[in-house]
């Protein structure tokens, strides 16, 4: 007799197997069946113990008929899960989908630093040759040198009178020259050179003046330079000199100027008069 797996399972639960010659209880046969009894993937009487043969067995040996299947039994609980495959190989990448529509513009962001300044460019080319300009107004009258005839240098003329009054009728200065200026703006320059006489003493107390005067109705008229020099040797042939410059502005159309000599003595005497010869230079420079 031969039995499968699946019979011996229905044994082993409570299925009565039954016989020509007997019945034997579930719980007999699973006594009587040991998984050493299976050795080819069926059970078969020979797999069984002589006990379990002469169950099953008739009295002459031969196998008893097999009795009706019981009923099923109940399902078995479900199984555990089963561990987790191992995890697939990565599918091909797909086609790129549609450019989506461009979003929105952004606000624009804060501006940046500014940068560090950068190497001086090289010098450009020179430009094109300006327009000649307009011509310039022009300028003030440049300065003249005004023709003084005789007066610009008048040479040994005797200082007559020492002392006295300047305008003294007889003992006054001495007239050495006279010129004209035209209205007009000068820079008047004007000196002296005094030298004693020959053979002559004088007292030592002599201060020797140049004037310069304008004849405008007064006493001594405009002053147009003034200057004296210091105290005169008391030696013969000694020279004493001096000199002005002024900026003289003459108001009406003509101007008569004298040019004077005289001297003062410390003591008011005269006793130096005609001891001294003089010489001018005078120059009148119109400025205006």
């Amino acid at each position: 007799m031969k039995l499968n797996r699946t019979t011996a399972v229905a044994l082993g639960a409570a299925v009565l197997v039954s016989g020509s010659f007997g019945v034997a209880a579930a719980d007999d046969v699973t006594r009587l069946i040991s998984s050493k009894h299976i050795k080819d993937g069926s059970i078969q009487v020979k797999d069984l113990t002589d006990g379990a043969q002469e169950k099953l067995s008739g009295e002459d040996g031969t196998n008893g008929a097999v009795g009706p299947a019981g009923p099923a039994g109940a399902k078995g609980d479900t199984g555990a899960k089963g561990a987790d495959g191992a995890k697939g190989e990565t599918g091909a990448i797909g086609p790129a989908g549609a450019v989506g529509p461009a979003g929105a513009k952004g606000e624009a962001g804060a501006a940046g630093a500014a940068g560090a300044k950068g190497d001086t460019g090289a010098p450009g080319a020179p430009g094109a040759k300006g327009d000649t300009g307009a011509p310039g107004a022009p300028g003030a009258p440049g300065a003249v040198l005004v023709d003084l005839g005789p007066a610009a240098r008048t040479a040994d003329v005797n200082v007559v009178n020492i002392g006295g009054g300047f305008n003294e009728a007889g003992r006054g200065a001495t007239q050495v020259s006279t010129f004209t200026l035209t209205q007009g703006t000068y820079l008047l320059s004007s000196d002296a050179f005094f030298i004693s006489k020959p053979l002559t003493t004088t007292s030592g107390l002599t201060r020797l003046q140049l004037a310069i005067r304008g004849v405008d109705g007064s006493t001594f008229g405009s002053d147009l330079g003034t200057c004296f020099t210091g105290l005169a040797s008391t030696l013969a042939q000694r020279e004493a000199t001096c000199n002005t410059t002024r900026i003289v502005r003459v108001d009406v159309p003509s101007l008569v100027v004298n040019v004077k000599a005289f001297g003062y003595a410390d003591d008011q005497g005269q006793a130096d008069s005609g001891k001294f010869n003089v010489t001018t230079n005078i120059s009148a420079l119109k400025i205006g």
